[in-house]
């Protein structure tokens, strides 16, 4: 039913409740982002609303900065706007996650050491210089086409693509053709005109890759995918429902706290403006 509420709607709901107490009143993607948020940001008479979407969030942010409400906020994923030279830094009341999402800021944060150290096997980790540097490589290799899909308005279709049927789970390789007939049978499932074929693609990929930071790069979800994978035989000797993408997003969600948040340019450009 949700979808179906018009940013109208939300933002006069967003102003009533900013005109009866004082509240600094936040919407963001969807509900998960609520919880995170409301778990970690930390402010004291804050209220987050789920605005159903990126765009939804942009438009709401802009509406109240044009009104001169300075108690509403927008926060949306970093994703891939940057790469599409998506510059939404002039919306003054709109806030980007410093990584690519909010699963890439617990993945980047203390939270991962405190999930592994708990949760691993030491003698497999133990082998490791840089216990990231093997999911963020993996990640980035789905990360490219995601990343040029979304700059060049491709179009294909990433959901539903099963990510343990391309990585391998002894070295976390990515098999990039399969993972490739994944993407155009799903995109040709909805029925939506494929512009480049895949070897053009792959060799676009090739190109692009080593241009950009690999946690950019990297998707959330993806990322909670390839840990769970890792967490089988690479990190540890676990069966794959003991540590689903559900499970692994859960124990970073736990060992994420307000100041790993309170780090970030998001959180100070937010306090920045507010006391402005």
């Amino acid at each position: 039913m949700k979808e179906y509420i018009s940013t109208s709607s939300l933002l006069s709901e967003a102003r009533m409740m900013c005109a009866i107490q004082e509240v600094t009143y936040i919407f963001v993607e969807g509900d998960s982002d609520v919880k995170f948020y409301k778990e970690n940001m930390g402010l004291s008479n804050a209220y987050y609303r789920d605005a159903n979407g990126w765009e939804n969030v942009v438009e709401l942010a802009g509406s109240a900065a044009e009104l001169g409400l300075k108690q509403i906020w927008g926060i949306i994923d970093r994703d891939y706007h940057d790469f599409a030279n998506e510059d939404y830094s002039t919306v003054k009341n709109l806030l980007l996650t410093d990584e690519n999402d909010v699963e890439m800021m617990m993945f980047m944060s203390p939270a991962f050491e405190k999930f592994l150290f708990r949760c691993s096997t030491e003698d497999k980790t133990s082998k490791y210089s840089d216990l990231r540097e093997p999911i963020l490589n993996a990640a980035a290799r789905i990360g490219v086409f995601r990343m040029i899909s979304y700059r060049e308005k491709l179009g294909l279709v990433f959901g539903g693509i099963k990510i343990g049927k391309i990585v391998d789970r002894n070295t976390l390789d990515v098999d990039v053709e399969r993972l490739l007939n994944q993407v155009y049978a799903h995109t040709r499932e909805n029925e939506i005109e494929i512009e480049i074929k895949p070897n053009e693609l792959k060799a676009l990929a090739t190109e692009e890759i080593d241009k950009y930071s690999k946690q950019l790069l990297c998707r959330g979800h993806d990322v909670m995918d390839i840990l769970s994978i890792a967490m089988q035989r690479v990190y540890g000797s676990n069966d794959a429902q003991t540590y689903s993408a559900e499970i692994v997003s859960s124990h970073l969600f736990m060992g994420y706290i307000p100041d790993y948040l309170h780090y970030t340019t998001m959180y100070r450009k937010l306090n920045e403006n507010k006391s402005a």
